[in-house]
């Protein structure tokens, strides 16, 4: 068979055990650096005011309170004093550094610790893809809403370890796009493996994450300046080859005549260098506009650029990859990371000009902000065609980041088997659902198939599964938990499961309907909206895997009944599979109809002691128990037969 199913890397101690070592040895750095960092401020000071007092000494002849120390000795205490003073900031430096990285690394740490007791907070839910239409990914509509995948305690915010706004839009689109090639599934689950694996690496890419939030603002404002309409062109002046000779030799002559001066410092000499000083200040003044308004752009992403070089220069240099993903990203790095440290030196020689003075020596003598200006356009000309490929680079590399993290805080998952080309099927043995902890979930199987020679050779196997049950029995967690196990299969994370097998399909369920008071939808035409898009893409031949929960509650009980076996009896003629459940047990009279095609399930409350219990067990039968009324008459809303009688 040409499945594959990769190998999961073997974890030699828990992730909790894990991080609690990681915050203990970080913590222990930190407060390791922080000592050396005050003894050795204390010893500079010290060492500064001998070389003070040494330096003197040996200027004024010695010092006449101490008559006794001879001068040679004060000039060799002054050579020891500065040495040891260079030695001591190197060493400060040093020191500082590590506690800063420190300090950086045992935030990550806790975070993580914090993540794994239920606290994400510190993590951003990603709840604008719910609501902001700009902000949606394209298939967000089909299951996220449903299935938690993002908002307070979702997937994203399970996930989400992204220090870019690139990479916090990628990761929600990878949990959101379920039908992609065997061959993208398969490379990025090696990628995944792979970083998961790579604790070090991860964890310092974590620790680049900026002290202030970067903002999509930013990241489109460096976008717009690669597109921006002032970019070269052949009719602009500084693109003349007159222009750019003027450029350089305006400098020359007027810094050919500031050196003269120097030497001959006569009235016509300085004339002329203000001459020239006047005239390179008239020809700054000429661009001015141009050039505050292209600098100011790139200003706005400055901040973000000193963050992307950090991770360019990470993925470059921490690691020799082996998947192909990685390697491409470490190419791409590598190219990025040269432009764009030499874009920031651009914008850092602008910066020098900033001030006052700066504008007048700098711009007066060396024309700095024309210099940058057209360096600024060189560099777009250049490299515009390539900043698309690097930032698509940088995206994915943050959100195969984050999803790793998950890899590795899950060692108790399943990686999924992904089944070749044709009709769906779907093997979910031992399934939960995964933001539930394999201590407290209770687990099922379920088999679903749409070869029709298949299902013949099992009798837990159909297309179409109806479940039925009591509220609180367990079936809208159980659907949940197929769902998204599958939607994890399909964007190459491991799943909640002793056992998971499935083809390549889009997941779209249709649990959480809701109503829309701006479009002016009512809860009843929304729902009958997203049937008739899932029976749209039905007719168009898309593998699907469709989830229901208790569809068309909006109508009467006969219309319901009549509506949801019409449905039903659609999903036989396409090749895609079906879950729903109900509380119309009559719906399960379609197995007797197509016995080797629809399937009969139930969760069912348990009545023992006058008391009612809830196993969470899926059964192959249709729910029999009342546990509606068993629970009314024992809170006493409905009264029992015997004291009506007595009344």
């Amino acid at each position: 068979m040409n499945h594959f199913s990769p190998k999961q890397t073997p974890l030699k101690s828990s992730p909790l055990h894990y991080y609690t070592e990681q915050e203990r040895y970080f913590s222990e750095q930190r407060r390791h650096h922080e000592i050396l960092v005050r003894r050795i401020s204390l010893v500079r000071l010290g060492t500064a005011f001998v070389a003070l007092t040494s330096l003197y000494a040996s200027w004024y002849g010695g010092i006449g309170m101490m008559p006794f120390v001879p001068l040679w000795l004060w000039y060799g205490i002054l050579g020891l004093a500065v040495s040891l003073f260079v030695v001591l900031v190197i060493l400060h430096t040093f020191h500082y550094s590590r506690l800063n990285n420190a300090e950086l690394m045992h935030r990550v740490m806790e975070r993580e610790l914090a993540a794994l007791r239920g606290d994400f907070s510190f993590f951003k839910h990603g709840g604008e893809f719910l609501t902001e239409r700009d902000s949606m990914t394209l298939h967000a509509e089909d299951f996220a809403q449903d299935l938690d995948i993002f908002g307070e305690f979702s997937l994203f915010q399970r996930c989400n370890r992204t220090v870019t706004p690139l990479g916090y839009k990628s990761l929600a689109e990878y949990l959101t796009t379920t039908l992609v090639s065997h061959n993208i599934l398969r490379a990025r689950q090696e990628a995944l493996q792979e970083l998961s694996a790579a604790t070090g690496f991860r964890h310092k890419w974590l620790a680049t994450e900026p002290k202030r939030q970067l903002t999509g603002l930013e990241q489109r404002g460096l976008e717009e300046w690669m597109r921006e309409s002032i970019a070269p062109k052949k009719s602009d002046i500084s693109q003349q080859t007159w222009f750019r000779a003027l450029l350089w030799a305006l400098p020359f002559l007027t810094n050919g005549v500031g050196m003269v001066s120097v030497y001959f410092s006569t009235p016509d000499v300085m004339r002329l260098l203000g001459l020239c000083v006047f005239v390179q200040l008239i020809f700054w003044a000429m661009f001015l506009q141009r050039t505050r308004r292209e600098v100011a752009m790139m200003q706005r992403a400055q901040y973000l650029l000193a963050v992307y070089v950090q991770l360019f220069s990470l993925t470059k240099n921490e690691m020799q990859f082996r998947s192909p993903i990685l390697q491409r990203c470490a190419s791409e790095a590598s190219a990025a990371m040269k432009s764009i440290k030499k874009l920031r030196r651009i914008l850092e020689a602008y910066q020098n000009g900033q001030s006052m003075f700066g504008a007048i020596v700098f711009n007066g003598f060396f024309l700095l902000d024309v210099h940058c200006m057209v360096q600024l356009a060189d560099w777009r000309k250049n490299h515009a065609g390539s900043t698309e490929s690097w930032f698509d680079m940088l995206g994915e590399m943050d959100a195969l980041v984050s999803m790793a993290g998950y890899v590795f805080t899950h060692p108790e998952y399943t990686m999924p088997t992904i089944l070749p080309e044709g009709s769906p099927m779907l093997v979910a043995k031992g399934v939960y659902h995964p933001f539930l902890s394999p201590e407290e979930a209770v687990k099922n199987s379920l088999v679903l198939s749409a070869e029709k020679n298949v299902i013949a050779s099992s009798p837990t196997e159909g297309q179409i599964a109806v479940i039925t049950g009591a509220n609180m029995a367990g079936k809208s967690t159980f659907l949940r938990a197929l769902a998204l196990n599958t939607v994890l299969a399909h964007i190459g994370l491991p799943v909640a499961a002793d056992e998971f097998s499935c083809s390549l399909m889009q997941v779209v369920t249709s649990m959480r309907v809701a109503d829309s008071l701006e479009r002016h939808e009512s809860y009843f035409y929304a729902e009958l909206q997203r049937l008739a898009m899932i029976v749209e893409r039905l007719r168009r031949g898309t593998p699907m895997l469709v989830v229901m929960d208790e569809i068309l509650r909006g109508t009467n009980s006969a219309d319901k009944k009549a509506g949801t076996i019409g449905l039903l009896r659609q999903f036989l003629e396409y090749s895609s599979l079906a879950i729903i459940a109900t509380h119309d047990t009559e719906i399960g009279n379609l197995e007797q109809e197509f016995p080797l095609i629809v399937r009969n399930f139930c969760f069912e409350g348990v009545i023992a002691g006058n008391e009612l219990y809830f196993d969470y067990t899926l059964r192959s039968s249709v729910a029999q128990n009342k546990n509606a009324t068993f629970l009314m008459h024992k809170m006493g809303i409905l009264r029992n037969e015997q004291d009506s009688l007595v009344d």
